[in-house]
């Protein structure tokens, strides 16, 4: 029997992943990179997500190149300093593939103490 972890990985392998001869090459839409790359976009991203209005919250992958200290770092000097940061451990940039159940885990903490704030 399968675990809830290799079950994932193997239904979104099958979903994410073709065979190019003797390789495998992620699936995916050329159209995801035909939008307008404007600079100031990714400057103001930041600032955007900061200010943006209701509750938020960043779930990353400890490991992530994408999101490091430094990403958070930066989300605190611009203001973000009430929104939880949470880094899920011995995960890169594909939570759920990596670490599922610590993802589901960091997710049930946060609305948990969101729920407690509520009341």
């Amino acid at each position: 029997m399968k675990t809830p972890g290799q079950l994932s990985v193997q239904i979104n392998t099958y979903h994410s992943l073709r065979r190019e001869g003797e390789a495998w090459t992620w699936k995916f839409s050329p159209s995801v990179f035909k939008r307008d790359n404007v600079p100031s976009e990714w400057l103001e991203m930041g600032r955007t997500l900061v200010e943006a209005p209701g509750r938020k919250a960043i779930v990353h992958g400890e490991q992530s190149l994408l999101f490091t200290n430094d990403s958070s770092d930066y989300v605190r000097e611009l203001g973000g300093i009430d929104i939880p940061i949470i880094a899920v451990p011995e995960a890169r940039h594909h939570l759920m593939l990596d670490q599922p159940l610590a993802f589901v885990a960091a997710l049930r903490a946060l609305l948990a103490g969101w729920s407690i704030e509520r009341n």
